[in-house]
C-alpha cells in the first residue's frame, strides 16, 4: 500500500514540476528581465526593472554625482487578473539638472538584510551643456 501511496504522489509531483508549480524556496525573488531598459528624452532618462515588492525585495537606488536628480518613481503591477503577489515593473526617472557625469547604481535587494544585492546595474549618466543625456 505504501509503494502505491509513494507512487501517486510522485506522479503528481511531477505534474506540478512539469506546469512549474513549486511549492518551495518563498517565490520569485530574483528580476525576471535583465535590469538594463532604459528610454533617453533629451534632458530625462527613464530606466525600468522587473519588481516584485510582495517578497520584500525593493530597488535601492545611490546617485554618485550631481548632474541628474531623481524626479519620478512609479511600480505598476502586472495585469494578473488581481493575483497577490504578482510582480510588476518598477521605473525611475532622472532629469539633468547640470552638465557632468553621475554614476546611478540600483541593488536589488531586502534592505532589512545583511546581505549582497541579487542584483545590480550601474549606469553612467553623461549630460551635456544642453542639458541632452546620454547613458554608458
Amino acid at each position: 500500500m505504501a509503494a502505491i501511496f509513494q507512487k501517486i504522489i510522485a506522479f503528481f509531483m511531477s505534474i506540478l514540476a512539469f506546469f512549474g508549480i513549486n511549492f518551495g524556496g518563498g517565490g520569485n525573488n530574483q528580476p525576471a528581465d535583465e535590469p538594463e531598459t532604459y528610454v533617453v528624452t533629451e534632458s530625462k532618462v527613464e530606466f525600468s526593472f522587473f519588481s516584485n515588492p510582495s517578497t520584500g525585495y525593493t530597488w535601492e537606488v545611490e546617485l554618485n554625482g550631481d548632474s541628474v536628480e531623481k524626479t519620478g518613481e512609479n511600480f505598476v503591477s502586472d495585469d494578473h487578473a488581481g493575483m497577490a503577489g504578482a510582480g510588476g515593473t518598477q521605473y525611475y526617472t532622472f532629469t539633468a539638472v547640470h552638465e557632468g557625469v553621475t554614476t546611478v547604481t540600483f541593488r536589488y535587494l531586502r534592505p532589512w538584510e545583511d546581505e549582497d544585492p541579487i542584483e545590480t546595474y550601474t549606469a553612467v549618466v553623461r549630460v551635456d551643456a544642453d542639458l541632452h543625456i546620454t547613458v554608458d
